[in-house]
């Protein structure tokens, strides 16, 4: 080989993107850190709402099942969970959460098919309630009791 000569310059191999960009490990990392949020709002709004004049006189299973106390506290774990969420597989795939988890909108055609096999399924689901056995009141029925709780 001649000395004017070189030898061309290798370019370094990418290594492939991990599809997805996530593993079971980091699966895991983000349920521990969903179930931690829910502990700890959950024990934090309680705590903040026995201290409320409104509701100071109610046990804490009262406190509990109570919506204007439940709701905020499930509210603000799953808005907790979904920042993590974010921020965790942004970092780990190196690019906008939406892009990596690759959620797309579908296209107008199948969102009409979806919409409408939902509302075949409530129709269904409307008949087979007919034939099972249901009590007379549900658990969920107190959550109705008073307009604010609607809200």
């Amino acid at each position: 080989m001649l000395e004017s000569e070189t030898a061309p310059a290798e370019l370094p191999i990418p290594l492939p993107r991990r599809e997805p960009a996530w593993g079971i490990i980091d699966l895991l990392i983000v349920l521990l850190f969903v179930g931690a949020s829910f502990y700890l709002c959950g024990i934090i709004g309680l705590a903040i709402a026995a201290k409320l004049p409104a509701l100071h006189n109610l046990t804490r299973q009262q406190l509990a099942e109570t919506p204007l106390v439940l709701v905020p506290i499930q509210a603000l774990s799953y808005l907790l969970a979904f920042i993590f969420v974010r921020m965790f597989i942004t970092l780990r795939a190196e690019e906008d959460f939406w892009a990596a988890i690759k959620w797309n909108f579908l296209p107008a055609a199948e969102m009409l098919t979806f919409a409408f096999a939902g509302v075949v399924l409530a129709l269904v689901t409307q008949v087979i309630g007919h034939f099972l056995p249901i009590p007379k009141e549900l658990p969920m029925d107190k959550y109705f009791v008073q307009p604010a709780y609607v809200y």
